[in-house]
Formats: structure tokens, C-alpha cells, sequence
């Protein structure tokens, strides 16, 4: 099994940073099968939760 990193460093990341990191999110659990053989919610579901939270971050 893939070690897993647990990063809590993202309340401190700028509004850049955190779209990039909801990116990496995004391609660690829809792109990576050997973690997770089914994902958490569907990827339609989490794109639109990404993209209402990186709005209104930019508010």
C-alpha cells in the first residue's frame, strides 16, 4: 500500500495555493484506483463543491 500524507497545512494557504491543492485532491482520489477503489462522492458532485468554495473564496 501507497504511505499516506496528511497535510493540515491548508487553512494556511493562500487562494492560489488552495485551488491548486483542491487540484491535487481531486487527481489523488479520481485518478488514483490502488487508494481509492471507490471514491468518497462522485466527481461531479465534488467538481461543483470545488468550484462554490473557490468562489466564494474570492469574495
Amino acid at each position: 500500500m501507497i504511505p499516506q500524507q496528511c497535510k493540515h497545512n491548508y487553512h494556511r494557504y493562500s487562494k492560489p495555493n488552495l485551488h491548486l491543492f483542491c487540484n491535487e485532491i481531486e487527481s489523488g482520489i479520481y485518478t488514483n484506483p490502488t487508494v481509492f477503489s471507490t471514491s468518497p462522492i462522485n466527481l461531479a458532485t465534488y467538481k461543483t463543491i470545488k468550484e462554490l468554495f473557490y468562489y466564494k473564496s474570492r469574495l
